[in-house]
């Protein structure tokens, strides 16, 4: 995955995280499946969350006026 297929969300006063990102990954389906099996992981303190979204869902989160980085 390269930096330009990351958008994390930010909170728009301050431009911090909010925790969230989409990844948009390419390729086999079975890289996309191994990513998948992240999900639960523990990074530092805190258990990530990974769910298959769509490029639509991108973008309705946009539309919503949620800034991304």
């Amino acid at each position: 995955v390269t930096e330009d297929k990351v958008k994390i969300i930010v909170h728009g006063l301050d431009n911090t995280s909010t925790g969230e990102a989409f990844v948009e990954f390419s390729g086999e389906d079975a890289n996309i499946q191994q990513a998948l099996m992240k999900d639960k992981a523990i990074l530092g303190s805190k258990t990530i969350q990974i769910y298959k979204s769509s490029l639509e869902e991108v973008q309705r989160v946009a539309l919503m006026g949620r800034p991304m980085v």
